[in-house]
């Protein structure tokens, strides 16, 4: 969506980019990000042939979600920089946050430091000019000076401090409340923002009902998934229309953004408020009573949309689409499995307790199979025919629609983890739910690069060992599943503690794939890459050893033309590699080389993988150069590298 809407911006003011843009439409359904990147970005600022490059401007990007699969796609465009570069803000500094791919990204890191208080003073000249000010009681010049020291060079605190002087229904007039900011003595900074944002919503909500109505307004906002109609989120939080209405109102002197129709519509609060106030009604104490709570929230919300579901009508099939317009049913329909697994606990003791478990083991099979027919048309509107589900319980319903979400290939993830969550409450002893689920966090820590994915991944594949013991047939996989898991995470963050359970898991695995166990290489390699990733964090020869015996019997379990011989090659050669570095021999490298010759021929000229099979014998090569000085090596070297060079400047 981000780089759709990028793609718009540069359509705008480059009406000559259109055509490519339009191009990309039609030819990037469905296809990775990087994709996304290369037909609506690249392409299109390539078409201008300009003389610089575009400069792309995103800002505060670690306020959108998906900001870390943006970044690694990034990486797609590095060597484009004569075409598209990008200056992207964010709170984050990029060389400490471990996004994936970061490494790869030719950067320039600043800090933002904050505006001059001459930059702030003309700011509040120009703005304060706006206020609605009452009996002429203007900002005087010793205000503004104020004003602009107050804020410490935050642009957000500022535009937070017209906001509320431009309240138009405030039960106080302009110069009381801009008397009350000034009264106050922090400077600038986050504790700056926090008692602005404080003393702003104490005049804002006075009474402890009011506080109380705004704590379920702000709850809701601060989970909803979609726009809904004022008369619509009082139904979500049960609220009465008008109080939802003072509520909206009153919050709009805080707000930094107003998206369209936002008069009459409640939006996410991520779209309407700064991220910085979001954050600060979160971290307050739960005392406090202007404190929330998401995961409460999601559990109201969640409870909420559940109830819709327990009262749904038989649909005809001619009948869906119009069903589904009506919003807050729809909202229910589409939304409850988000909702319920944000708001409860996987702990089997604690979700028996909840209402959400008795909610939904009260609704009838019926019912559940009609809410799944209209989740999968909510998602998929454009199918030829209305999808079907006939499970006979909500478990399996729900691990259903995972695999249909999935197979789809777009971009359902969010609604597929949803799903798989509930039903591994609903289903805590079911160990194909907590594998699906397993499988669905690791595709998205594979994507990510996210070690809080990748512990997902560790916890439901534990879970689901756990209920395959010995001799389930699928313990082995699963022993692989987690080893492999682990093994990622330690990539991720570094805890050695989990490579050395990664190598554990692994070589249970390995006992229980004898020959001619068909997955015997599979285990072999996987433990190989443990080993060696082991002797690369603490110099251990044993475990390099070991690595490289292992990789030898995976590659002689797959003879040519076995599809996966390729990576045995890569793997083997990287290991020799490092006990060459090790102990120099000669003879170690030139194996090396020779399965990278190997490997280079599986991959001819138009495979995905000549690249890397070309770098991996350069590289070899350059080793070996390093200690003879063979011109023959050196006239390969140069060969290769122009071919390689080729490849990457896509020629």
């Amino acid at each position: 969506m981000v780089i759709k809407t990028l793609a718009h911006e540069l359509g705008n003011i480059h009406p000559r980019a259109i055509p490519k843009i339009v191009e990309a439409m039609n030819q990037c359904h469905a296809t990775s990000l990087e994709s996304h990147l290369e037909g609506y970005i690249l392409e299109p600022a390539r078409s201008l042939n300009r003389p610089h490059p575009l400069i792309i401007i995103v800002d505060a990007i670690d306020e959108w979600q998906d900001h870390p699969r943006f970044i690694k796609a990034l990486a797609h465009l590095s060597s484009e920089g004569t075409i598209v570069k990008f200056i992207i803000t964010s709170r984050s500094n990029p060389r400490t946050s471990r996004l994936p791919g970061i490494d790869k990204i030719p950067m320039h890191a600043y800090p933002l430091l904050p505006l001059s208080t001459d930059t702030m003073t003309v700011y509040f000249d120009k703005y304060l000019e706006s206020v609605p000010w009452v009996d002429g009681r203007r900002a005087s010049a010793a205000d503004v000076n104020k004003l602009a020291h107050l804020s410490g060079g935050l642009p957000v605190w500022a535009s937070t401090v017209i906001s509320l002087l431009s309240e138009q229904f405030s039960e106080s007039p302009p110069h009381e409340i801009l008397s009350g900011i000034l009264e106050r003595q922090q400077v600038g900074g986050s504790e700056g923002l926090a008692e602005l944002y404080r003393n702003a919503l104490l005049r804002l909500f006075r009474s402890s009902e009011a506080r109380r109505y705004f704590r379920l307004y702000l709850g809701a906002a601060l989970v909803l998934q979609e726009p809904l109609s004022l008369s619509e989120f009082s139904k979500l939080v049960g609220m009465l229309p008008h109080l939802v209405k003072n509520i909206h109102s009153a919050l709009s002197a805080i707000q930094t953004r107003s998206p369209h129709g936002s008069e009459n519509t409640v939006h996410p609060a991520s779209t309407r408020f700064h991220l910085s106030f979001l954050e600060y009604v979160q971290a307050i104490p739960a005392e406090n009573a202007f404190a929330i709570s998401a995961f409460d929230s999601h559990s109201a919300v969640g409870l909420t949309c559940l109830n819709q579901i327990a009262t749904l009508p038989l649909v005809s099939s001619n009948h869906v689409s119009g069903f589904l317009l009506q919003s807050l049913r729809s909202y229910a329909i589409k939304y409850w499995p988000f909702h319920v697994s944000h708001g409860t606990n996987r702990s089997h003791d604690e979700w028996v307790k909840t209402a959400h478990c008795s909610t939904l083991q009260a609704i009838p099979v019926d019912a559940q199979q009609r809410w799944a027919t209209l989740f999968l048309n909510t998602l998929f509107p454009e199918a030829e025919e209305v999808m079907a589900v006939e499970e006979q319980d909500m478990t399996s319903i729900l691990m259903e629609i995972g695999d249909n979400v999935r197979e789809d290939g777009g971009d359902h993830w969010a609604f597929e983890v949803a799903c798989l969550e509930v039903a591994v409450r609903l289903g805590s002893g079911c160990d194909d739910a907590w594998d699906k689920l397993g499988w669905c966090y690791y595709r998205m820590g594979k994507r990510t690069g996210s070690s809080k994915m990748f512990e997902e991944v560790v916890l439901s594949y534990r879970r689901a060992l756990e209920l395959r013991p010995a001799p389930h047939p699928d313990r082995s996989q699963t022993l692989n599943n987690l080893g492999d898991a682990l093994w990622s995470l330690y990539g991720c963050n570094g805890d050695i503690s989990a490579l050395n359970e990664s190598i554990s898991h692994h070589r249970d695995a390995l006992a229980l794939r004898p020959a001619p166990h068909p997955d015997r290489s599979s285990s072999l390699n996987n433990l190989g890459n443990a080993l060696k990733a082991l002797y690369e964090h603490n110099g251990n020869t044993n475990a390099l050893n070991e690595s490289i015996s292992h990789h030898r019997d995976a590659l002689a379990l797959l003879p040519a033309p076995h599809p996966n011989r390729w990576r045995s090659l890569s793997n083997l050669a990287k290991a020799l590699l490092f006990q060459h570095e090790h102990n120099g021999e000669i003879r170690v490298l030139d194996e090396a080389i020779d399965l990278c010759r190997e490997l280079l021929a599986l991959h001819p000229s138009g495979h995905r993988y000549r690249a890397f099979s070309l770098q991996k014998l350069v590289t070899c090569l350059k080793k070996r150069f390093t200690v003879t000085g063979d011109e023959v090596d050196r006239a390969e070297i140069q060969v290769l590298q122009q071919e390689l060079d080729e490849l990457r400047n896509g020629r």
